[in-house]
């Protein structure tokens, strides 16, 4: 069952939310990145996907921030243990983002990095923020995204978006399962470059 349609938006537009509508412009890729976004249900339990597209020629930075947003979004994963305040998850990715090569990125990330899903698409009384002090529970299901933006130039901003769906383990011996991970996510495997005109 699908819980929410395919949501494609542009960079100049940062509606990067899962309850968006789809926007009637038309797409422009000269430069920039496709951002998108799936939803869906089976047995009960919701699952989404969010990811970018860096598309030809993608500007100088936006491969650089996407490794930077990637190692962001593997930290919360990482993080999201049974009994860790969520508020202790979105302060990591905090972290990870000031410890890496771009700490500026900081400025640009959303207010929460993920939310308790699993019978709701989103259950607000777990979400990954900065207040919220509800501990995760054990194997409990995530949608860990992260939203980067507005970056680039002023007169041409883009938005970066990556999430994936994942459980939080039984014990505190391991990280959470990532459910999502048969949709690659990796630079190269988001990035889509084409030679010459044809």
């Amino acid at each position: 069952e699908v819980t929410f349609s395919l949501i494609q938006s542009q960079e100049s537009d940062f509606t990067f939310r899962i309850l968006a509508e789809n926007s009637d412009k038309p797409v422009s890729l000269d430069p920039g990145c496709l951002v998108t976004a799936f939803g869906c249900k089976h047995n009960d339990i919701n699952t989404a996907v969010a990811r970018t597209l860096l598309v030809d020629p993608p500007l100088p930075d936006m491969k650089t921030t996407y490794a930077v947003l990637q190692q962001a979004v593997d930290k919360a994963i990482d993080l999201l243990r049974p009994g860790v305040k969520c508020s202790d998850v979105y302060n990591g990715v905090i972290e990870c983002i000031r410890e890496s090569a771009h700490p500026e990125l900081v400025e640009k990330i959303g207010k929460t990095v993920g939310y308790l899903t699993g019978h709701e698409t989103r259950d607000n009384t777990c979400t990954l923020s900065a207040t919220c002090q509800e501990t995760v529970p054990s194997r409990s299901v995530f949608f860990v995204n992260i939203f980067m933006g507005p970056l680039g130039p002023e007169e041409k901003p883009y938005g970066l978006w990556l999430g994936d769906t994942v459980m939080v383990s039984g014990s505190g011996e391991e990280p959470a399962q990532l459910l999502t991970g048969a949709v690659q996510r990796s630079v190269s495997k988001v990035t889509l470059e084409f030679q010459g005109d044809g």
